[in-house]
């Protein structure tokens, strides 16, 4: 009587990082915003060019996340830009341009998810 034995290397699934996590990468996104317009204050940048870096940090911060997720990144990007830039000591107003750049950062973030965000990859219970 023969006894085979074969040997397998462990399989172990590959850690994740917490960055992997939507809502990690949304509170991080926060402080990215934090960090744009604070950084364009203190090198003295116009709004409109601190504007400009802020769609470029949304569609940054919404690579590959869910829809719903870059929406709300628009939205809190926006409430920064508009309370801190447009206006003073975090207030928010809701004038016509207000709510055209709050549609157009929501859009950004949408937009950019859409196009970079894939299904999760079917796992069979093997």
């Amino acid at each position: 009587m023969t006894i085979k034995v074969a040997l397998q290397p462990a399989q172990t699934k590959p850690r994740r990082s917490m960055l992997h996590e939507p809502g990690v990468r949304f509170a991080v996104s926060n402080a990215v915003f934090v960090g744009c317009l604070f950084g364009c204050r203190g090198a003295g940048l116009r709004p409109a060019f601190t504007e400009a870096i802020v769609y470029v940090a949304v569609a940054a911060c919404a690579l590959a996340l869910p829809p719903a997720y870059a929406a709300g990144i628009g939205g809190s990007a926006w409430a920064l830009f508009t309370g801190f830039v447009e206006n003073e000591y975090g207030v928010l107003t809701f004038a016509q341009a207000d709510l055209v750049r709050f549609a157009l950062l929501v859009a950004t973030g949408v937009a950019v998810a859409m196009l970079t965000n894939r299904p999760p990859a079917y796992r069979s219970h093997e």
